[in-house]
Protein backbone atom coordinates (compact mmCIF):
# COMPACT_ATOMS: atom_id res chain seq x y z
CA UNK A 1 0.00 0.00 0.00
CA UNK A 2 1.01 3.28 -0.79
CA UNK A 3 0.07 7.35 -0.55
CA UNK A 4 -0.73 8.20 -4.45
CA UNK A 5 0.72 11.59 -5.13
CA UNK A 6 -0.49 14.07 -8.48
CA UNK A 7 0.60 16.68 -9.70
CA UNK A 8 -2.48 17.82 -10.34
CA UNK A 9 -4.01 20.26 -7.70
CA UNK A 10 -7.93 19.41 -8.84
CA UNK A 11 -7.51 15.49 -8.31
CA UNK A 12 -7.54 12.62 -9.98
CA UNK A 13 -9.97 9.43 -10.34
CA UNK A 14 -9.06 6.08 -11.66
CA UNK A 15 -11.43 3.29 -11.68
CA UNK A 16 -10.19 -0.28 -12.99
CA UNK A 17 -11.76 -3.79 -13.09
CA UNK A 18 -8.99 -6.63 -13.04
CA UNK A 19 -9.40 -9.91 -13.71
CA UNK A 20 -6.49 -12.40 -13.26
CA UNK A 21 -5.96 -16.19 -13.52
CA UNK A 22 -3.23 -18.30 -13.56
CA UNK A 23 -3.08 -21.59 -14.48
CA UNK A 24 -0.56 -24.61 -12.99
CA UNK A 25 -0.25 -28.22 -13.83
CA UNK A 26 2.51 -30.73 -12.37
CA UNK A 27 3.68 -34.19 -12.46
CA UNK A 28 5.95 -35.24 -10.47
CA UNK A 29 7.44 -38.77 -9.89
CA UNK A 30 9.44 -39.15 -6.72
CA UNK A 31 12.25 -42.22 -5.45
CA UNK A 32 13.95 -43.39 -2.80
CA UNK A 33 17.31 -45.68 -3.39
CA UNK A 34 19.09 -47.48 -0.22
CA UNK A 35 22.30 -48.38 -2.13
CA UNK A 36 23.68 -49.53 0.82
CA UNK A 37 23.43 -48.84 4.75
CA UNK A 38 25.30 -45.80 4.63
CA UNK A 39 24.67 -44.55 1.17
CA UNK A 40 21.00 -42.93 0.07
CA UNK A 41 19.55 -41.21 -2.87
CA UNK A 42 16.35 -39.49 -3.55
CA UNK A 43 15.12 -38.37 -6.84
CA UNK A 44 12.27 -36.13 -8.45
CA UNK A 45 11.13 -36.23 -11.97
CA UNK A 46 8.70 -33.83 -12.90
CA UNK A 47 7.39 -31.31 -15.54
CA UNK A 48 4.74 -28.24 -15.14
CA UNK A 49 2.69 -26.05 -17.39
CA UNK A 50 1.97 -22.36 -16.58
CA UNK A 51 -0.17 -20.08 -18.18
CA UNK A 52 -0.76 -16.19 -16.85
CA UNK A 53 -3.61 -14.09 -18.23
CA UNK A 54 -4.95 -10.39 -16.97
CA UNK A 55 -7.19 -8.17 -18.30
CA UNK A 56 -7.44 -4.12 -17.51
CA UNK A 57 -10.40 -2.24 -18.50
CA UNK A 58 -11.27 1.12 -16.74
CA UNK A 59 -11.10 5.04 -17.16
CA UNK A 60 -9.17 7.71 -15.48
CA UNK A 61 -10.42 11.26 -15.62
CA UNK A 62 -7.90 14.19 -14.91
CA UNK A 63 -9.26 17.84 -13.01
CA UNK A 64 -12.16 17.52 -11.11
CA UNK A 65 -15.24 20.49 -12.32
CA UNK A 66 -17.42 19.90 -9.47
CA UNK A 67 -15.68 19.91 -5.96
CA UNK A 68 -16.58 16.87 -4.15
CA UNK A 69 -18.52 15.39 -6.25
CA UNK A 70 -16.16 11.94 -7.02
CA UNK A 71 -17.16 10.06 -10.99
CA UNK A 72 -15.56 9.94 -13.63
CA UNK A 73 -17.66 11.77 -15.77
CA UNK A 74 -16.83 15.13 -13.30
CA UNK A 75 -13.43 15.38 -14.81
CA UNK A 76 -12.34 17.64 -17.71
CA UNK A 77 -10.29 15.03 -19.07
CA UNK A 78 -11.16 11.07 -19.33
CA UNK A 79 -8.98 8.65 -20.91
CA UNK A 80 -10.01 5.07 -20.84
CA UNK A 81 -7.95 1.94 -19.80
CA UNK A 82 -7.33 -1.41 -21.32
CA UNK A 83 -4.08 -3.71 -21.18
CA UNK A 84 -4.15 -7.57 -21.65
CA UNK A 85 -1.65 -9.88 -20.90
CA UNK A 86 -1.22 -13.83 -21.86
CA UNK A 87 2.25 -16.08 -21.21
CA UNK A 88 2.83 -19.73 -21.05
CA UNK A 89 5.32 -21.74 -20.22
CA UNK A 90 6.53 -24.84 -19.98
CA UNK A 91 9.06 -26.60 -17.40
CA UNK A 92 11.14 -30.06 -17.41
CA UNK A 93 12.94 -30.56 -14.30
CA UNK A 94 15.10 -33.11 -12.13
CA UNK A 95 16.14 -33.15 -8.54
CA UNK A 96 17.79 -35.42 -6.31
CA UNK A 97 19.42 -35.90 -2.85
CA UNK A 98 22.81 -38.08 -2.26
CA UNK A 99 23.92 -38.20 1.16
CA UNK A 100 26.55 -40.60 2.84
CA UNK A 101 26.04 -42.02 6.51
CA UNK A 102 23.24 -38.83 7.33
CA UNK A 103 26.34 -36.76 7.63
CA UNK A 104 27.30 -36.33 3.75
CA UNK A 105 24.77 -34.76 2.05
CA UNK A 106 24.81 -33.14 -2.35
CA UNK A 107 21.74 -31.67 -3.57
CA UNK A 108 21.48 -31.42 -7.46
CA UNK A 109 18.88 -29.34 -9.99
CA UNK A 110 18.53 -29.50 -13.57
CA UNK A 111 15.58 -27.31 -15.09
CA UNK A 112 14.44 -26.46 -18.47
CA UNK A 113 12.17 -24.19 -19.43
CA UNK A 114 10.17 -23.10 -23.02
CA UNK A 115 8.70 -19.88 -22.50
CA UNK A 116 6.06 -17.96 -25.37
CA UNK A 117 7.90 -14.33 -24.26
CA UNK A 118 10.92 -15.43 -26.20
CA UNK A 119 10.52 -16.25 -30.30
CA UNK A 120 10.97 -20.21 -31.36
CA UNK A 121 14.56 -20.17 -31.69
CA UNK A 122 15.21 -19.08 -28.30
CA UNK A 123 12.68 -19.62 -26.29
CA UNK A 124 14.42 -22.76 -24.71
CA UNK A 125 17.05 -22.52 -21.68
CA UNK A 126 18.50 -24.97 -19.21
CA UNK A 127 19.67 -23.70 -15.71
CA UNK A 128 21.18 -26.01 -13.24
CA UNK A 129 22.57 -26.38 -9.48
CA UNK A 130 24.49 -27.93 -7.25
CA UNK A 131 24.93 -28.31 -3.17
CA UNK A 132 26.93 -30.33 -0.70
CA UNK A 133 27.05 -30.16 3.56
CA UNK A 134 29.44 -31.65 5.61
CA UNK A 135 28.65 -32.47 9.24
CA UNK A 136 31.89 -32.41 10.50
CA UNK A 137 31.64 -33.12 13.90
CA UNK A 138 29.45 -36.36 12.87
CA UNK A 139 32.22 -37.25 10.22
CA UNK A 140 35.33 -36.69 12.53
CA UNK A 141 33.68 -37.51 16.02
CA UNK A 142 34.71 -34.16 16.65
CA UNK A 143 31.73 -33.58 19.46
CA UNK A 144 32.47 -32.58 22.81
CA UNK A 145 31.14 -30.11 25.20
CA UNK A 146 33.12 -27.34 24.05
CA UNK A 147 32.25 -28.72 20.17
CA UNK A 148 28.24 -29.07 19.95
CA UNK A 149 27.51 -29.31 16.23
CA UNK A 150 30.34 -27.93 13.03
CA UNK A 151 28.85 -28.00 9.22
CA UNK A 152 30.62 -26.73 6.02
CA UNK A 153 28.60 -25.94 2.73
CA UNK A 154 28.75 -24.54 -0.80
CA UNK A 155 26.53 -24.31 -3.54
CA UNK A 156 26.38 -23.15 -7.36
CA UNK A 157 23.44 -22.67 -8.99
CA UNK A 158 22.13 -20.60 -11.91
CA UNK A 159 18.59 -19.25 -12.89
CA UNK A 160 17.00 -18.65 -15.94
CA UNK A 161 14.52 -15.61 -16.94
CA UNK A 162 12.65 -15.58 -19.70
CA UNK A 163 11.08 -11.19 -19.68
CA UNK A 164 7.81 -9.71 -19.80
CA UNK A 165 5.26 -10.82 -22.56
CA UNK A 166 5.05 -8.94 -26.07
CA UNK A 167 8.74 -7.64 -26.00
CA UNK A 168 9.69 -9.24 -29.29
CA UNK A 169 7.41 -6.93 -31.18
CA UNK A 170 6.41 -3.49 -31.83
CA UNK A 171 2.68 -2.72 -31.22
CA UNK A 172 -0.31 0.12 -32.17
CA UNK A 173 -1.93 1.78 -29.09
CA UNK A 174 -5.24 3.64 -29.96
CA UNK A 175 -5.60 7.28 -28.50
CA UNK A 176 -8.36 9.71 -27.85
CA UNK A 177 -7.62 12.03 -30.97
CA UNK A 178 -9.69 10.66 -33.61
CA UNK A 179 -9.41 12.20 -37.26
CA UNK A 180 -12.69 11.80 -39.90
CA UNK A 181 -13.99 10.21 -36.65
CA UNK A 182 -11.55 7.53 -36.62
CA UNK A 183 -9.48 6.99 -33.41
CA UNK A 184 -5.89 7.92 -34.17
CA UNK A 185 -3.02 5.48 -33.39
CA UNK A 186 0.23 5.34 -32.16
CA UNK A 187 2.94 3.27 -32.68
CA UNK A 188 5.46 1.88 -29.55
CA UNK A 189 8.86 4.30 -29.20
CA UNK A 190 10.93 1.35 -28.49
CA UNK A 191 12.95 -0.46 -31.32
CA UNK A 192 12.39 -4.07 -30.31
CA UNK A 193 14.65 -7.24 -31.05
CA UNK A 194 12.52 -10.31 -32.05
CA UNK A 195 16.19 -12.39 -31.28
CA UNK A 196 16.04 -11.71 -27.51
CA UNK A 197 17.99 -14.37 -25.25
CA UNK A 198 16.75 -15.11 -21.51
CA UNK A 199 18.53 -13.58 -18.41
CA UNK A 200 21.07 -15.89 -16.65
CA UNK A 201 22.27 -15.61 -12.97
CA UNK A 202 24.87 -17.32 -11.93
CA UNK A 203 25.45 -17.42 -8.15
CA UNK A 204 28.05 -19.27 -6.09
CA UNK A 205 28.05 -19.27 -1.76
CA UNK A 206 30.14 -20.99 0.81
CA UNK A 207 29.60 -20.86 4.61
CA UNK A 208 30.29 -22.90 7.99
CA UNK A 209 27.76 -23.31 11.00
CA UNK A 210 29.58 -24.06 14.35
CA UNK A 211 27.44 -24.21 17.73
CA UNK A 212 29.42 -24.42 21.12
CA UNK A 213 28.64 -25.02 24.76
CA UNK A 214 25.90 -27.34 23.99
CA UNK A 215 24.03 -25.44 21.82
CA UNK A 216 24.36 -22.50 23.87
CA UNK A 217 26.95 -20.45 21.49
CA UNK A 218 26.57 -20.16 17.99
CA UNK A 219 27.94 -18.53 14.81
CA UNK A 220 27.18 -18.55 11.07
CA UNK A 221 29.59 -17.46 8.70
CA UNK A 222 28.14 -16.91 4.74
CA UNK A 223 30.00 -16.05 1.63
CA UNK A 224 27.89 -15.35 -1.59
CA UNK A 225 28.69 -13.61 -5.59
CA UNK A 226 26.24 -13.36 -7.76
CA UNK A 227 26.38 -12.46 -11.46
CA UNK A 228 23.64 -11.40 -14.16
CA UNK A 229 24.33 -11.57 -17.99
CA UNK A 230 21.96 -10.79 -21.24
CA UNK A 231 19.86 -8.44 -18.93
CA UNK A 232 17.04 -7.10 -21.46
CA UNK A 233 17.27 -3.50 -20.76
CA UNK A 234 15.54 -0.92 -22.53
CA UNK A 235 18.41 1.84 -23.63
CA UNK A 236 18.12 5.26 -24.77
CA UNK A 237 18.73 6.26 -28.24
CA UNK A 238 19.33 9.45 -30.28
CA UNK A 239 15.75 11.12 -30.47
CA UNK A 240 16.66 11.37 -34.11
CA UNK A 241 15.97 7.95 -34.85
CA UNK A 242 12.21 8.84 -34.04
CA UNK A 243 12.10 6.50 -31.31
CA UNK A 244 13.31 6.19 -27.41
CA UNK A 245 15.08 2.91 -26.71
CA UNK A 246 16.38 0.21 -28.27
CA UNK A 247 15.39 -3.09 -26.50
CA UNK A 248 18.67 -5.40 -26.36
CA UNK A 249 20.26 -7.95 -24.51
CA UNK A 250 22.97 -6.16 -22.63
CA UNK A 251 24.94 -5.51 -19.51
CA UNK A 252 26.16 -7.48 -16.56
CA UNK A 253 25.65 -6.78 -12.91
CA UNK A 254 27.15 -8.62 -10.13
CA UNK A 255 26.07 -8.83 -6.65
CA UNK A 256 28.82 -10.47 -3.34
CA UNK A 257 28.37 -10.13 0.36
CA UNK A 258 29.19 -11.66 3.91
CA UNK A 259 27.41 -11.85 6.44
CA UNK A 260 27.98 -13.26 9.63
CA UNK A 261 25.37 -14.20 12.71
CA UNK A 262 26.73 -14.79 15.83
CA UNK A 263 24.09 -16.19 18.90
CA UNK A 264 24.05 -16.66 22.90
CA UNK A 265 21.93 -17.79 25.32
CA UNK A 266 23.47 -16.23 28.55
CA UNK A 267 20.65 -17.14 30.57
CA UNK A 268 18.71 -20.81 30.55
CA UNK A 269 16.78 -21.86 33.32
CA UNK A 270 15.37 -25.09 34.61
CA UNK A 271 11.93 -23.74 34.83
CA UNK A 272 12.15 -22.90 31.01
CA UNK A 273 13.10 -19.30 30.90
CA UNK A 274 15.27 -18.58 28.22
CA UNK A 275 17.23 -15.33 27.13
CA UNK A 276 18.51 -14.79 23.84
CA UNK A 277 20.46 -12.79 21.56
CA UNK A 278 21.47 -12.32 18.08
CA UNK A 279 23.99 -10.19 16.63
CA UNK A 280 23.59 -9.53 12.47
CA UNK A 281 26.27 -8.41 10.30
CA UNK A 282 26.04 -8.51 6.76
CA UNK A 283 27.73 -6.59 4.02
CA UNK A 284 26.40 -6.41 0.34
CA UNK A 285 27.48 -4.71 -2.62
CA UNK A 286 26.17 -4.55 -5.99
CA UNK A 287 27.89 -3.51 -8.67
CA UNK A 288 27.14 -2.41 -12.45
CA UNK A 289 29.87 -4.47 -14.25
CA UNK A 290 28.74 -3.39 -17.72
CA UNK A 291 26.17 -1.61 -19.40
CA UNK A 292 25.44 -0.67 -23.24
CA UNK A 293 28.79 0.34 -25.33
CA UNK A 294 28.70 4.24 -24.81
CA UNK A 295 26.11 4.26 -22.16
CA UNK A 296 27.63 5.13 -18.91
CA UNK A 297 24.17 5.07 -16.71
CA UNK A 298 20.96 3.60 -16.86
CA UNK A 299 17.42 4.74 -15.66
CA UNK A 300 15.45 1.30 -14.42
CA UNK A 301 12.14 3.12 -13.26
CA UNK A 302 10.48 6.88 -11.38
CA UNK A 303 8.27 7.56 -9.51
CA UNK A 304 7.05 10.65 -8.42
CA UNK A 305 10.27 12.99 -8.99
CA UNK A 306 12.47 9.92 -7.72
CA UNK A 307 15.01 7.90 -10.06
CA UNK A 308 16.39 5.09 -9.70
CA UNK A 309 19.39 4.92 -11.83
CA UNK A 310 22.23 1.95 -12.31
CA UNK A 311 25.76 3.59 -12.68
CA UNK A 312 28.01 1.60 -10.57
CA UNK A 313 26.87 2.41 -7.12
CA UNK A 314 27.50 -0.17 -4.21
CA UNK A 315 24.78 -0.65 -1.42
CA UNK A 316 26.21 -2.00 2.15
CA UNK A 317 23.80 -3.22 4.54
CA UNK A 318 24.60 -2.35 8.35
CA UNK A 319 24.59 -4.56 11.42
CA UNK A 320 21.93 -5.18 13.81
CA UNK A 321 21.65 -7.05 16.83
CA UNK A 322 18.42 -8.22 18.54
CA UNK A 323 17.62 -9.62 21.95
CA UNK A 324 14.82 -12.11 22.99
CA UNK A 325 13.60 -13.08 26.31
CA UNK A 326 11.31 -16.71 26.14
CA UNK A 327 9.79 -17.99 29.21
CA UNK A 328 8.53 -21.57 28.36
CA UNK A 329 6.90 -22.21 31.47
Amino acid sequence: MNTYQSLNRKGDIREEVIRSREDNYDILASSNFDLSDKIKLSTNLGASHQSRYLRMTGNSGNQFIVPDLFVINNTTTNTYIFDLIESEINSAYLSGQFSYNDYWFVDFSARNDWSSTLSKENNSFFYPSVSSSLVLTDAFNWKSDALSFAKVRASWAQAGNSGNPYQLVGAYSLNQYTHGGVPMASYTDIIPDPNLKNELTTSIEAGADLRFLKNRLSFSFTYYQASTKNQILDVPISPSSLYVKNRINAGEISNKGIEFVLGATPVKTASGFEWTTVFNFNRNRNKVESLYPGVESFLLATDRGINVVAEGRETIWPAHWNSVCLDKR
